[in-house]
């Protein structure tokens, strides 16, 4: 009969877990946004950033986030409706490459997350600083009637 020890069942179990759910995902970070100061902001793949609070327009979606020749890049596509007259965006944003989108601000990628299984959601991690004139091109493409909320400085 082997004789048990369960300090070290507690102990293998205590070290295997943690490094079985790091191992599930990547990260990739740069340091120093080069747009400073700018808001940063975290979303999953696929998920709607709404830059004005309360304003449907303009909105983004990140996805395809993946490092290419070393490089962290995601796919950003979005912006205003088409007969509002603003420019929309569509195409990559690369780290350390800034993208203005004039009338919205100006996206950079800082950070990402991808799951090595492609079960989870690839987190991507960007600064937005925004166009001195986004929340008044956002009021004015606003429904009649329609205010915005109070905006977060940061």
């Amino acid at each position: 009969m082997v004789k048990r020890h369960p300090t070290a069942l507690l102990l293998s179990s205590t070290l295997t877990i943690p490094l079985l759910l790091g191992g599930c995902t990547q990260h990739y970070e740069v340091k120093e946004p080069i747009s400073q100061p700018c808001r940063t902001a975290a979303v999953h793949s696929n998920t709607i950033f709404r830059p004005v609070r309360g304003s449907q327009f303009p909105g983004f979606i990140l996805n395809d986030a993946r490092i290419e020749n070393g490089q962290m890049k995601a796919n950003l596509g979005g912006g205003w409706p088409a007969d509002v007259g603003l420019p929309s965006y569509g195409g990559d944003i690369v780290e350390g490459e800034p993208v203005t989108i004039p009338g919205t601000g100006t996206f950079e990628l800082i950070g990402i997350t991808l799951s090595r299984w492609g079960n989870s959601p690839e987190t991507i991690t960007f600064c937005f600083t925004p166009d001195p004139n986004l929340l008044d091109n956002a009021k004015k493409h606003l429904p009649p009637g329609e205010t915005l909320p109070p905006q977060d400085e940061n």
